[in-house]
């Protein structure tokens, strides 16, 4: 039997799911996790996924092995639909494509937008919405019955910060990639403080399309706590989110890892295990997106990229560390000018940091445009 967890609206989520993104087979995948016992299923318009999800949830109703109610489908709002005109009908489309009539979570895909001729894009022309406008529109998708509850995917403290300043309906989740080698320990308590469940994508380090030679299943210190637990590393790992309040969404098409991924209840790790793993954390990322809004050349200057792109982050909102480990490597990128006055210099410098971390490719590509307003 799979634990819930409440929700600020009242709601109770499965605390464990199963993530949909890519694979072979989706349809029998989801049929065969229904019927191991999952509950939550995790999709998105992005994913293209929808039709084979809508069938087979339609098929385990049919032969009675759950009700919809039991089950709890989350959705999302792509980037291209952030007009606060176009959530609606998003949602709208995504039901029909589902055979639903609500789901029980649409979240905002990420927290930027961007316009193009294909729904679909990965990219496109910049798009002038901020998500408090579009947070506005998927709160009457609550008000009209098609979503049960809302949230957000891919939001950092400070977007968060704004959005909840903005919000008449609280932001129920927060879904980011979490695992032991990024354990978001930060953005987790600044949630659980605002009573945001976090939701964790790739919980088990996408080991099929990292960029690193880490892999959980092959980690010296997570095998030994499988031995010693009497389990595999997936489920370890698993455990290990869930004893941090976050609910993971694993993935796999093998009815085995499926169902050993859900086995995840009958055991606990204790507190001197929970702080060694917690010690593994070199906050790497398996999910960085490449595609960021094509900025204008009228958009160089800070204040517009900020306002445009990074609406969380602001010159007051920059500490510099003396001591960070990247000060020389940025330093030899940023190229600050000599006769910068050094407070402003290092003002520069930091942002660029923070823009760096936050996936932005246009500044990663031209720092010498991201300047400071004069």
């Amino acid at each position: 039997m799979v634990s819930t967890v409440k929700l600020n609206n009242g709601m109770e989520m499965p605390a464990i799911g199963l993530g949909t993104f890519w694979g072979k087979d989706l349809k029998m995948v989801i049929k065969i996790s229904i019927r191991l016992g999952y509950r939550l299923i995790d999709t998105a318009f992005y994913y293209k996924n929808e039709k084979e999800i809508g069938e087979a949830i339609k098929d385990k109703i049919a032969d009675g092995t759950v009700k919809r109610e039991d089950l709890f489908v989350v959705e999302k709002l792509w980037n291209t639909q952030h007009r606060p005109e176009r959530v609606l009908p998003a949602l709208e489309g995504c039901l029909a494509r589902l055979q639903l009539d609500y789901v029980d979570m649409f979240l905002i895909h990420w927290p930027f937008a961007y316009q193009s001729d294909n729904e679909y894009a990965e990219t496109g022309r910049e798009e002038t919405v901020s998500f408090t406008e579009t947070w506005k529109a998927m709160e009457e998708c609550v008000r009209s019955g098609l979503a049960k509850s809302i949230g957000v995917s891919n939001f950092n403290k400070s977007q968060l910060d704004r959005l909840l300043k903005a919000a008449k309906v609280k932001p129920v989740v927060n879904q980011v990639e979490c695992h032991p080698y990024l354990n978001q320990k930060e953005l987790i308590e600044f949630c659980k403080k605002h009573k945001i469940v976090v939701m964790a994508y790739s919980p088990l380090f996408a080991p099929n399309r990292n960029f690193f030679n880490s892999n959980i299943f092959q980690d010296e210190i997570i095998t030994r706590m499988a031995n010693k637990y009497d389990k595999c590393n997936a489920q370890i790992v698993l455990r290990y989110l869930i004893q941090l309040g976050v609910v993971p969404i694993p993935k796999s098409e093998k009815p085995l890892r499926l169902k050993q991924n859900l086995n995840v209840f009958d055991f606990e790790i204790d507190v001197d295990d929970m702080r060694i793993i917690e010690k593994l954390n070199q906050n790497k990322r398996c999910v960085n997106w490449p595609h960021v809004v094509q900025t204008s050349k009228n958009a160089t200057n800070l204040k517009r990229h900020l306002e445009r792109h990074h609406p969380g982050i602001t010159n007051n909102d920059l500490v510099y560390d003396s001591d960070s480990s990247e000060e020389s490597e940025c330093s030899t990128q940023s190229q600050p000018q000599p006769q910068m006055p050094e407070e402003k210099k290092l003002k520069q410098l930091s942002l660029r940091k923070a823009i760096k971390r936050s996936g932005c490719a246009y500044a990663s590509e031209n720092p010498k445009k991201i300047r400071l307003d004069k």
